[in-house]
């Protein structure tokens, strides 16, 4: 603590960014050792989510982070949500946009638990103001 202050509270938007970035390629590396070369997606930060931590944008190959979660939540972020973003983002650019339930459907799910993690669709975090 500094100042009656946490330090994770105390970290810059590039800090945090800097941080997303090492887990995605790490995460990304995995995949792609999985399922092929893929193009990395681009990052953004967003000061505005506040029930969703994350949110892929498939056609762009960008993925959208929520900045409060990654302070108040950076264990789940870092471990779940992040690679759950990826995991769509490589559903995508496998199989198009699947037919039936379009983001959390089978080859996503499939994605999830080659990479190992249980293909859960909603997470239980909660930002606390």
């Amino acid at each position: 603590m500094v100042g009656g202050c946490r330090m994770e509270h105390m970290k810059t938007q590039n800090d945090i960014l800097i941080e997303v970035l090492a887990t995605a390629q790490t995460a990304w590396a995995k995949l792609q050792q999985q399922h092929g070369a893929m193009v990395f997606p681009k990052f953004e930060l967003s000061n505005r989510f506040t029930k969703t931590a994350g949110h892929c944008l498939v056609l762009e190959n960008k993925i959208v982070v929520g900045t409060k979660f990654m302070i108040q939540h950076p264990d789940i972020m870092h471990n779940v949500i992040i690679p759950h973003e990826l995991c769509h983002q490589v559903d995508y650019n496998k199989n198009g946009f699947p037919k039936g339930n379009r983001w959390h459907g089978k080859t996503w799910q499939i994605i999830m638990i080659q990479y190992g993690l249980p293909a859960d669709t909603y997470h239980t975090m909660e930002i606390v103001k």
